[in-house]
């Protein structure tokens, strides 16, 4: 958060696990080895829901806490950025 608060942390009563920090050590390379496949097996058991097909971007969602991480709050908890999982139309192009 701006003021240094954690999210996406163990620290947290809410939003515990994020994908997007879990995912960017990964892709950036930031993380060692070590890491990587902690944040991906952690990925893994608690984000990815088999039985209904989906991949929630956090968990436990926002609901009751103090932290304030703006407009995905206001959706209901497991809803599209709040713990659900969040699809759009995307175009990318790459060069190679």
């Amino acid at each position: 958060m701006d003021n240094g608060d954690p999210i996406g942390s163990i620290e947290n009563e809410e939003c515990r696990i994020d994908s997007i920090s879990q995912s960017w050590g990964v892709i950036s390379g930031a993380a060692d080895n070590d890491k990587k496949y902690i944040s991906m097996e952690s990925l893994e058991n608690q984000l990815i829901d088999k039985e209904n097909g989906l991949i929630k971007l956090l968990d436990p969602p926002f609901e009751k806490s103090k932290i304030e991480p703006g407009y995905i709050k206001a959706y209901l908890p497991g809803v599209r950025e709040n713990g659900g999982q969040y699809t759009h139309e995307c175009c990318c192009y790459v060069q190679f």
